[in-house]
């Protein structure tokens, strides 16, 4: 399958099989070679003779030496644009085209290995294969596009963002090609409910729309001006972008979690939705830290850490100078062929949610008991009291009116309850919010209820009786329970972010009685112009691209599949 540029000279390919009519050349000698030109640096008629009679494994080795020497030295700028990139970037597509097609033959593939299938049975996620960057073609020129937001501007933008991915793809030794990734990546990821699909990718000839895809949106994104500054790719790390198609992403799944699994610089988020504005993820900037997931990235004194130190020097860097958080963050409208890019270290993400956070009845029976028991059982027993008197009394308890003693007595079911009240416990301005809280907390609900959390109770309910504060903290307290719900949006999703091979990690920085974060998409004043969730038909389908850094040793492994 052929990409919008025919040109061979723009396409990523391989270079051709060796011939037998060649002499035979000894590539060690000719790096060898006395002359202006650094070891292992060969000149372009000796690269073709190379070729010719040593085939390509001797080709890559030699190139991946001679490549990996031009690079730039880490610079202090790498720091600056990393705290830039850090906070969720929302972007127009680059290779709209190529993306509507490529979306389009990946459902070719997944309706012919899983049509048989009934549709819950299918994957909702699938491992679509890599793109491996050995080296940066042009390293002392600036990798990051025009910026602004007028017609001219953005068209110079694409412009600038084709002509520096023509660099990458040039032939014959392009810098970055398609990889198969269905068996050979150890350090890949790929979760229950998933398959791999690389191999299909590759035997339908989509790996040219899956590299102009990807690479354009990391230019776009400013990424590979990061790796530029950072000295990245070298003869050490490599780059390897894992890519996952998300047929379709569950409308009521949030909860806060990083993508990565220790070893990737960026997330980016490629959206196919057309005709559709959507939202992005919603994100915590600068979360507090993971000392498990820290030790995992960093390294130990026994382990070698996961990501390259010029990465995780700008990371810690970051951490210093951006402010701890005081809000939960949306990454804003989303065009429906649009992306967001982010560095994954640097926030916490969700789905976006639509609708208030919650907690169920019997999550909200739970924190009573646990916060305000000696009230909460007063109230009860108060309430059984009450409930015992009426039966007895066959509800003829006196109605408002009735006269005594020559005056008008008044007398409120209120009035009738709190004859039964210790006062001392519960005082009779409280009688009201406690007697809405016990109809809250004794809904009854069916165990397959809780479950799918039928009931959700949001701050509108506890509007006249919860001050937003207090809602927020019982949001944290039910969230930190051990048993605590993150599917559907429960409170532990809001309160923890979930790290892959880490504990739960919580979203807010300070001690307990620290202000808790308020969250943009709470306020109607400020979501009033969002897009609106997207009709239930319409699946919340994108590209998720992983921009990894892997060991030279990983690279070997996929270089070529």
């Amino acid at each position: 399958m052929r990409t919008q540029h025919d040109n061979p000279d723009r396409e990523a390919r391989v270079p051709r099989a060796p011939t037998t009519d060649a002499p035979a050349v000894d590539a060690d000698a000719l790096a060898r070679r006395a002359g202006p030109r650094p070891p292992d640096r060969l000149a372009p008629g000796e690269v073709v003779q190379l070729q010719r009679s040593a085939g390509n494994a001797a080709v890559a080795r030699v190139l991946g030496r001679q490549r990996s020497q031009i690079t730039l030295q880490r610079s202090e700028a790498s720091k600056e644009l990393l705290k830039t990139l850090a906070t969720p970037k929302v972007g127009e597509g680059q290779a709209i085209e190529v993306q509507t097609q490529l979306v389009k033959e990946l459902e070719t593939i997944c309706n012919r290995r899983y049509g048989h299938l009934p549709e819950k049975d299918q994957p909702p996620t699938l491992k679509l294969g890599g793109v491996l960057i050995d080296w940066l073609p042009n390293v002392g020129k600036t990798y990051m596009p025009t910026g602004g937001n007028t017609a001219e501007a953005k068209q110079q933008r694409k412009k600038d963002v084709q002509d520096l991915y023509e660099q990458f793809v040039t032939y014959p030794f392009a810098a970055a090609q398609f990889v198969n990734l269905d068996t050979n990546d150890p350090r890949g990821a790929i979760f229950a409910m998933s398959d791999r699909i690389g191999a299909d990718v590759k035997k339908a000839g989509l790996g040219p729309m899956v590299l102009e895809n990807t690479l354009k949106t990391m230019l776009d994104a400013g990424q590979f001006e990061y790796l530029r500054l950072a000295g990245l790719p070298n003869a050490q790390w490599k780059i390897l972008v894992e890519m996952h198609y998300i047929r379709y992403r569950p409308k009521d799944m949030a909860g806060f979690h990083k993508d990565t699994m220790g070893g990737s610089l960026f997330v980016n988020l490629n959206y196919h939705v057309p005709g559709h504005k959507l939202r992005g993820p919603e994100y915590v900037l600068n979360p507090p830290t993971s000392d498990e997931h820290d030790k995992l990235i960093y390294g130990t004194a026994e382990t070698a850490g996961t990501l390259p130190k010029a990465f995780t020097d700008d990371l810690t860097e970051l951490r210093k100078e951006l402010p701890k958080p005081k809000t939960i963050e949306s990454a804003g409208t989303v065009e429906g062929s649009g992306y967001v890019a982010f560095v994954d270290e640097a926030i916490h993400h969700a789905t976006p949610w639509f609708g208030g956070r919650y907690v169920t009845p019997s999550e909200f029976r739970a924190f009573l008991e646990r916060n305000h028991k000696t009230q909460f059982d007063e109230i009860v027993r108060a309430d059984r009291k009450y409930q015992k008197a009426r039966r007895k009394k066959g509800d003829t308890e006196p109605k408002p009116g009735k006269k005594s003693g020559g005056y008008s007595q008044i007398v409120t079911e209120e009035d009738r309850f709190a004859k039964h009240m210790n006062r001392k416990i519960i005082r009779d301005d409280e009688l009201g919010k406690w007697r809405t809280w016990l109809a809250l907390a004794t809904v009854a609900e069916t165990e397959d209820d809780q479950k799918k959390r039928v009931t959700k109770y949001t701050r509108e309910h506890f509007k006249a009786t919860m001050p937003g504060d207090d809602f927020d903290r019982m949001l944290e307290d039910v969230g930190k329970q051990p048993d605590a719900a993150r599917e559907k949006a429960g409170a532990g999703g809001w309160y923890a972010a979930s790290i892959p091979k880490a504990d739960l990690s919580p979203v807010r920085p300070g001690p307990e009685d620290a202000p808790t974060l308020t969250r943009t998409a709470s306020s109607k004043d400020l979501t009033k112009d969002w897009p609106e969730q997207i009709p239930e038909d319409v699946p919340r389908r994108f590209i998720r691209s992983w921009v990894r850094a892997v060991p030279e040793s990983d690279a070997a492994k996929v270089r070529w599949t």
